[in-house]
């Protein structure tokens, strides 16, 4: 399964994971189209997000160690730089390189809590953006001159999940809590925050959804489940991948450009979970 393309240099690279004759998962990169393995497969793994910067490819994800912990992990150029030390869960979901520093997304589960903590990694250092008693994750960062921004999800004290901007480690609700979302990436462009993500209207179905700026637009129609994956903006467009749930049942692959919609694929199941545009 692919979870992230980017494109450098006419040259194509696509980053998720694929099935092993064991039965395990590795973590993958696609570069035009060749596969090459990122982890052995002799236990899961999975790569999340790719961004190609000065020729380096930089990829987040994430694998199973030998204690069946989840390490947070990136690789640049095959060498693979652990994020967290093994001992407990923990996952890198995004990878962003700004100049010489190296800035990560992800959750690290605190040992004797049992809950996800949304967690951001500067050069590999950690740091927390939620309090450990009620469970979070962060899903993307982007950063805007010195200012760092994660977008993610932390549950409220009803247990919903409430999508959420941290600004400078300062969070922000972008919804009300009533019911679940989550913000599943952000792009800034002229200092301007542009974040899509999930949330779920009074009759329970799921809504695409764009931020600009804090400010909530609907992509789908709330008649049936439709999800918001990746954004990218090129020339002030802005592009959004996912997927909406067809009359039958299935998901359809989508693209929203600046708020239309457009298929991408009519094959039953399918989903778009990422955008680039060159």
């Amino acid at each position: 399964m692919a979870h992230s393309i980017y494109v450098a240099n006419g040259i194509v690279y696509v980053v998720g994971y694929d099935e092993c004759v064991n039965g395990n998962t590795a973590a993958c990169k696609w570069i035009n189209g060749q596969l090459t393995a990122l982890t052995d497969g002799s236990t899961n793994a999975a790569a999340y997000k790719v961004q190609v910067k000065n020729k380096k490819v930089y990829i987040a994800g994430s694998f199973f160690n030998a204690n069946s912990r989840n390490v947070a992990a990136y690789w640049s150029d095959k060498i693979e730089t652990t994020l967290s030390d093994g001992l407990t869960q923990a996952c890198n979901n995004d990878v962003l390189v700004a100049g010489s520093e190296i800035f990560s997304a992800g959750f690290i589960v605190r040992n004797g809590g049992g809950k996800k903590v949304a967690t951001v990694w500067h050069n590999g250092v950690p740091m927390a953006l939620a309090d450990w008693r009620r469970e979070s994750v962060a899903m993307g960062v982007a950063v805007d001159g010195s200012s760092i921004q994660v977008v993610g999800y932390a549950n409220n004290k009803a247990g919903k999940m409430v999508a959420t901007l941290w600004k400078d480690s300062i969070p922000q609700d972008l919804t009300d809590g009533a019911t679940d979302a989550v913000a599943n990436a952000i792009s800034i462009y002229k200092s301007k925050s542009y974040i899509v993500g999930t949330t779920t209207n009074a009759s329970g179905h799921k809504v695409a959804t764009l931020w600009k700026d804090g400010e909530m637009t609907a992509l789908s129609d709330g008649t049936s489940d439709a999800e918001a994956f990746s954004i990218f903006i090129f020339k002030g467009d802005v592009y959004v991948a996912g997927y909406v749930k067809d009359s039958t049942g299935n998901d359809t692959a989508v693209y929203w450009l600046n708020g239309k919609v457009h298929q991408v694929s009519d094959k039953p199941g399918s989903r778009a979970y990422s955008v680039f545009v060159k």
